[in-house]
């Protein structure tokens, strides 16, 4: 088995409320991006696992 490190990106789905986002869109307008239409904050995780391939730990952090 070999370790494997999993980097993973969480962004929130369409429709949802997003007020992070929209707070951060608002200031880039506010410092004069005007071209900016949508922002989304996410998550990012690191997962350390040990798995038999590549693939598999992609697999399993999936499942996650």
């Amino acid at each position: 088995m070999s370790a494997y490190r999993v980097s993973v990106h969480i962004i929130p789905r369409r429709g949802i409320l997003d007020p992070q986002g929209k707070a951060v869109e608002s200031a880039l307008h506010t410092l004069g991006f005007d071209g900016v239409s949508s922002v989304h904050v996410g998550r990012h995780v690191v997962i350390e696992t040990e798995s038999e391939s590549s693939e598999a730990a992609v697999t399993a952090v999936a499942s996650m």
